[in-house]
């Protein structure tokens, strides 16, 4: 069955989907059998990849096809002190109340937060966990406009609306249909003529603030009361994002 590129990006905007994060251990080399794995594990060959050549529990786990517990343990039995794990080096404008704004408050991602601030996924990720922060899963859903410097808080429907990866599309979207004399006269204008699509489309956008933003009533189409705010609030973003 063909399925186009409008059909997986809306599944994904109505479903909150993103793209999952690739398995590490992708490509890795397993362990071919027993004897290899024998010979990985042995007292003196765990103690020279462990202290000598400097290889930390999960890259022998992966080598020798087994969890890092594992290693652990029978590193523990043959004597060999365990590594503390490394500390994180100091970044003063990594604090924990800006991570406690961005993270929890404004509900942006690590991967984006690590990014603005230079840093590994696995740097941020970890002070998180240190300072007690529930970790989002990373095909959750969250605020996809929190690197903007907006003037003020965003209002309750918008923060709904904005919490996909398509947010600043879903504005640029519902901003432009007002003025049309029906959806399937926006769709022609500029949507590719896919009227059912934009209808679909608005209607995620409308369940998500949670009032209709389209008065499909009048003609040509005009925002409801409460819409008219949200527009005007989305107007607002999107000149700070064509700013930025």
């Amino acid at each position: 069955m063909a399925i186009s590129r409008e059909h997986v990006r809306l599944c994904c905007d109505s479903t909150g989907i993103t793209v999952a994060t690739p398995s590490t251990t992708i490509g890795k080399s397993p362990v071919r059998n027993a004897a290899t794995r024998s010979d990985l594990l042995a007292p003196e060959r765990l103690r020279d990849l462990y202290e000598r050549q400097g290889l930390d529990l999960n890259q022998i786990a992966r080598m020798a096809g087994c969890c890092p517990a594992t290693a652990s343990a029978l590193l523990a039995q043959t004597g060999v002190p365990l590594r503390g794990r490394p500390t994180l080096p100091s970044r003063p404008d990594i604090t924990r109340e800006w991570l406690h704004r961005e993270y929890l408050l404004e509900q942006r991602d690590l991967t984006g937060l690590a990014r603005e601030r230079g840093v590994t996924l696995h740097h941020l990720t970890t002070m998180a966990k240190n300072l007690g922060f529930p970790i989002r899963i990373a095909a959750g859903r969250y605020n996809a406009i929190g690197h903007l410097d907006l003037p003020g808080p965003l209002s309750a429907a918008m923060r709904a609306v904005v919490m996909t990866p398509f947010a600043l599309d879903r504005l640029r979207v519902i901003t432009q249909v007002p003025g049309h004399a029906t959806v399937a006269a926006a769709a022609r204008a500029f949507y590719g003529g896919r009227s059912s699509a934009l209808r679909q489309r608005i209607r995620g956008i409308e369940d998500a603030a949670g009032f209709a933003v389209i008065d499909r009533a009048k003609r040509p189409l005009v925002p409801t009361e409460q819409g008219r705010a949200f527009l005007h609030e989305a107007a607002g973003i999107l000149r700070i994002a064509d700013d930025a």
